[in-house]
């Protein structure tokens, strides 16, 4: 679609209008030399072109994403979290929780102690929270992804907790007079409500929003990492079995791939703004 500049209509208004898609060169010339001729950019799809005071602004507008293109910015995210995944299914399904659970909690040290007691708190709501508040400050969309997915996700893990499996004890009550499990100092252990974990699903409910939303494959690394020690620590600490926190690592991953997929349909300008670019 092709349109031109009304007298009074402010150049850099419709820039920021069109938002982070948009795309200016000064010249015909230089539109040429992108492969973006004036003649019949405005027939190429998802693209507009704008032609004012003998200048060409080519602008990209935003299309529905893919899924093949969901997966190839992101294998350095799903693949290795497919893998732990099957590996955790893989002890679940071939020995019992309470095998998996005393194997896992004889491999311990002060030093492990330490990083899981403090790990664990990357799953609660005053560490989450003020993560999706910080997006507001980076890119609207990004921000409501994050919000959604850690208020999706708890809902679901407290209904399955509360609802459908009420008495599912926890390996404190689980282990009692059976096993003398190595506990951290300073941790309160819980007693019901095993099943899944709700530390687990807050973790990788945010912090896969932030993995797929950067594009350099360490980071995407770098926040998978961090929801996942948030669900060992869980198990480390005696507060969960290994199927309680690969449930909710799911429970959180899904319903952050959802609020990502369900946010990046929308084409509304404001949603790439932030309250710094309104501030300003």
């Amino acid at each position: 679609m092709s349109a031109r500049l009304r007298t009074g209509v402010s150049l850099h208004a419709l820039i920021a209008r069109k938002g982070r898609y948009f795309t200016a060169f000064h010249s015909a010339e230089n539109a040429e030399k992108s492969h973006l001729k004036p003649a019949n950019v405005g027939n190429l799809p998802d693209t507009f072109c704008i032609k004012a005071q003998n200048s060409i602004f080519v602008g990209f507008k935003p299309y529905p994403m893919k899924r093949n293109s969901l997966f190839k910015d992101n294998y350095w995210l799903f693949i290795p979290y497919l893998l732990m995944l099957a590996i955790s299914v893989f002890f679940i399904l071939f020995y019992s929780k309470a095998e998996i659970h005393i194997w896992m909690n004889q491999h311990h040290s002060p030093f492990a102690d330490l990083l899981f007691k403090y790990a664990s708190y990357m799953g609660e709501g005053w560490v989450l929270t003020p993560i999706c508040l910080i997006l507001l400050f980076v890119r609207f969309r990004y921000a409501f992804m994050a919000i959604g997915s850690s208020i999706l996700a708890p809902l679901f893990t407290q209904f399955f907790k509360r609802v459908v499996w009420p008495d599912s004890p926890r390996p404190k009550v689980f282990f009692e007079n059976l096993y003398d499990l190595h506990v951290v100092d300073g941790v309160h252990l819980h007693s019901a409500h095993s099943f899944p974990s709700g530390h687990a699903t807050g973790a990788f409910a945010v912090f896969m929003v932030l993995a797929l939303i950067v594009k350099n494959p360490f980071w995407k690394v770098f926040f998978l990492v961090l929801a996942s020690l948030t669900a060992y620590s869980r198990v480390y600490l005696s507060q969960h079995f290994l199927v309680d926190v690969s449930v909710g690592s799911l429970i959180g991953s899904l319903t952050a791939l959802l609020c990502y997929c369900w946010m990046m349909r929308y084409s509304k300008g404001w949603l790439d703004k932030s309250f710094k670019i309104c501030v300003k």
